[in-house]
């Protein structure tokens, strides 16, 4: 189905597309090309779109349900030079913020994607402009919203890299 302008606003652009059930997909819309919009779920059976989240704005880049709360989900903070927050859980009703993750790099991270596994207990991001990805533990109660596991690739990356000639990067 070709996505729907949902509303006024010209988003009609879905960048973040993912599964909620047999019946819907939870959508990351962008708005007139600015990498963030509004987040809705899909009813793909009666082509509807519910508008969650409230009025705030999020990353268009992706978007995940949680498991450890009920009518919540998971995606990347809009970017924003002014935050140091890289994602963040959501209440879908009301935009409340429930927990954020932060990285060590703050901003210069710009992470774009955000995969929430062992029951939302990990996460592994895209560090975009930091060229890496990385995983983190986010229910460590530190201030920064959750611990660094490791990093691969980029200025930052913990871990080795071996080029083909097998000199390390």
């Amino acid at each position: 189905s070709p996505g729907k302008s949902a509303g006024n606003v010209g988003e009609g652009h879905f960048c973040g597309f993912k599964n909620l059930d047999e019946q819907k997909m939870l959508l990351a819309a962008e708005a007139n090309y600015t990498g963030s919009g509004h987040a809705y779920i899909w009813d793909w059976r009666k082509d509807t779109y519910e508008r969650i989240g409230g009025d705030a704005i999020y990353s268009a880049h992706d978007i995940q349900w949680a498991v450890s709360r009920k009518d919540a989900f998971w995606i990347p903070w809009a970017i924003d030079t002014t935050s140091s927050k890289n994602a963040m859980l959501v209440d879908a009703r009301t935009g409340e913020v429930y927990h954020t993750l932060q990285t060590t790099y703050g901003t210069a991270a710009d992470v774009n994607h955000v995969q929430m596994l062992e029951n939302d207990t990990l996460a592994v991001v895209s560090l975009r402009l930091a060229n890496g990805i990385a995983k983190f533990n986010v229910t460590n109660s530190s201030s920064k919203g959750g611990e660094l596991l490791w990093v691969v690739g980029g200025e930052y990356g913990t871990w080795p890299i071996r080029d083909f000639d097998r000199s390390v990067l």
